[in-house]
């Protein structure tokens, strides 16, 4: 790329950013005091009930379980544990409220978000094992709900996706069968900090910056050395086997992005069971968006990937997309 093509790319860069900042402040409330225009809504067909998880002695976290109640849920109902992207903060976006009834509507499945116990009360590891605590609460609890174990998927974005595969990868090491059918996660964090080129390159964008990603980590950890902790940076973990096929989800314009890459070379290094799905002419957050015309082939890849499970059939359906 020569020096021409640079500036044209960064002023085409820098009016799209612009562009998008104003539709992304028209559509945001910035005090989420309710529900941002232009956020897919709650489905009205969805109910949800709130469950607590004993934490330890002396905390409980809280569970959202969305459920679809015009449709009886059976032992092949798909049940979708979701850890939501600034787990790691004090700050409850009410979209991921609203996604987790759309997404239990869209997927016709069961989706149980978990709201781990947060900073700055309390520190890292706490966020992680409560992970640990819920995906094991789930499994225990689902046959009060008369529903199968054999269909559990863990889904997050950015610091939810990084609590969702870092239980995964304490939970193989402890348990013989960890039972989960797959993982789904969107523009996951890997590596805490945060030094990527994606992040460098798209660090201010619109839906989501690196200063916002830092302030969730500087909240999280009790001193600086522990954002290379492997539990907490996944791309020093050197073991990636025996993990459940993983969809995962990522954006054009993501700071996340290069991360998202990441895991998918270091899962594939130990299977084949993964596949990476890139939005083109998006920012994060995509997902989250009312307008159905950016997602809808990634929704696409998690219904079908729900549905059948198979890695292989969602590289084949890409090619039609």
């Amino acid at each position: 790329m020569n020096w021409i093509q640079k500036r044209l790319y960064a002023k085409f860069f820098a009016n799209s950013t612009m562009n998008y900042q104003k539709a992304y402040d028209q559509l945001y409330d910035k005090d989420n005091a309710r529900p941002p225009k232009g956020i897919v809504k709650c489905s009205k067909s969805v109910s949800v009930k709130q469950f607590n998880i004993n934490a330890d002695d002396k905390n409980v976290l809280s569970a959202y379980y969305f459920e679809n109640y015009k449709q009886q849920a059976n032992e092949n109902t798909p049940v979708i544990i979701y850890f939501y992207g600034n787990s790691f903060s004090n700050k409850n976006p009410v979209h991921y409220y609203n996604y987790c009834s759309y997404l239990a509507y869209k997927a016709s499945s069961i989706v149980i978000m978990v709201n781990c116990l947060q900073p700055p009360k309390y520190k890292f590891p706490m966020a992680h094992d409560n992970a640990i605590i819920a995906i094991k609460w789930v499994k225990e609890t689902c046959p009060y709900w008369q529903i199968s174990t054999d269909k559990i998927y863990i889904f997050g974005d950015l610091f939810g996706a990084n609590l969702g595969l870092s239980a995964m990868l304490h939970l193989k090491k402890t348990l013989k069968n960890i039972n989960i059918a797959g993982m789904v996660f969107t523009d996951p964090i890997i590596d805490a900090s945060m030094s990527s080129s994606s992040f460098a390159k798209y660090g201010n964008s619109p839906t989501l910056t690196k200063a916002d990603m830092q302030n969730f980590v500087d909240e999280y950890v009790q001193y600086k050395s522990q954002i290379f902790n492997r539990r907490l940076s996944i791309s020093m973990e050197k073991d990636l086997t025996k993990l459940p096929p993983a969809l995962i989800i990522t954006s054009e314009y993501s700071p996340a992005k290069d991360d998202a890459y990441l895991l998918k070379e270091k899962m594939e290094e130990c299977s084949d069971s993964v596949f990476l799905y890139e939005q083109k002419n998006a920012y994060y957050s995509f997902m989250f968006e009312k307008s159905k015309h950016r997602k809808r082939n990634a929704e696409t890849m998690i219904r079908e990937f729900i549905k059948n499970n198979d890695i292989n059939f969602l590289k084949m359906i890409s090619k039609t997309l």
